[in-house]
């Protein structure tokens, strides 16, 4: 804290961030959920709301609260615990004609195929070599030559549309181990894998996905060997087949839309995507111990 009138630093406290782990879609406007390793957090959106942002009592945070899951551990004799908002158990995702297809776990591996109800199953294509090498130069350079290169893509992030099933392909990318980005859609009634590789997300995996009718929205990561590195939003228009990147320094975790903006749940709070503006948010401590939601640029 600054004294004015001293010209002179006071005090300071320090505090950790709230990621937003979790967005859940409210009629106007959605609720974001997130954790300091020492509680728990929501966060309400109304764009009509003022302010737009407001953080919820305990009685209104219930209900959301309720729907994640946490752990809690010990990081030494007599120290605090850490809270942690754990992901989602995967659960089954049935799509086409009356439910006949999954996308369900492998049994005893981490990674998602696609079966259907007469237990056919439909692998991802794995991208070649060669197209590997084509789109990912640097990498061939950084000694991922074709001897020693393994490349395993899987299914991530997914959502229905109708009877297709669209994802966003995950790899992790270091240590030997590679792929290709990308995103795309199992289609029910051809039985067929529908996959785009722009060249632009040919590095990194999909963390979150959003498919809209006239848009698919990519939160985006590069998945190496010291962890994720956030790579921003990607906007694929479907009729034009083109890509816009939002420039984000936060990790993505989830997305959802209120009118025409964009919600995004972060590894640092919130961000909002409106036009062609992007705007950041976080948890803020008052100096009284109040939280508030305020503005990254300020």
């Amino acid at each position: 804290m600054y004294d004015i009138g001293a010209k002179a630093l006071v005090s300071r406290f320090e505090y950790q961030p709230f990621p937003m782990m979790r967005i859940f879609a409210k009629s106007g406007g959605a609720v974001f959920v997130g954790s300091d390793t020492k509680r728990l957090v929501a966060v309400e959106f109304k764009p009509d709301g003022s302010p737009e942002f407001r953080i919820l009592d305990d009685a209104q945070a219930a209900p959301w609260l309720g729907r994640v899951k946490t752990a809690q551990e010990w990081v030494g004799t007599g120290q605090p615990q850490i809270l942690y908002v754990l992901s989602d158990d995967f659960t089954s995702i049935h799509f086409g004609p009356s439910g006949a297809f999954m996308l369900a776990q492998e049994q005893g591996k981490n990674r998602w195929s696609i079966t259907d109800n007469q237990g056919k199953e439909y692998p991802l294509p794995q991208s070649t070599f060669d197209d590997f090498a084509k789109a990912r130069p640097q990498r061939v350079k950084d000694n991922y030559v074709r001897e020693n290169t393994i490349i395993e893509e899987t299914i991530g992030p997914a959502q229905t549309e109708g009877d297709k099933l669209w994802f966003g392909k995950t790899f992790y990318d270091g240590e030997g181990n590679s792929g290709m980005g990308g995103f795309g859609y199992f289609d029910a009634s051809d039985r067929q894998y529908h996959l785009f590789a722009p060249p632009e997300l040919a590095d990194d995996s999909v963390s979150a996905i959003l498919v809209e009718p006239d848009a698919v929205w990519l939160g985006i990561v590069r998945n190496g060997e010291y962890g994720g590195s956030p790579g921003g939003v990607f906007r694929y228009d479907r009729k034009t087949q083109t890509v816009l990147k939002y420039e984000l320094p936060d990790a993505v975790y989830g997305l959802s839309t209120s009118g025409n903006r964009m919600l995004i749940a972060t590894s640092s709070g919130i961000a909002v995507i409106d036009g062609d503006q992007i705007k950041r948010y976080f948890v803020d401590h008052t100096t009284d111990g109040r939280l508030r939601v305020a503005d990254a640029a300020r």
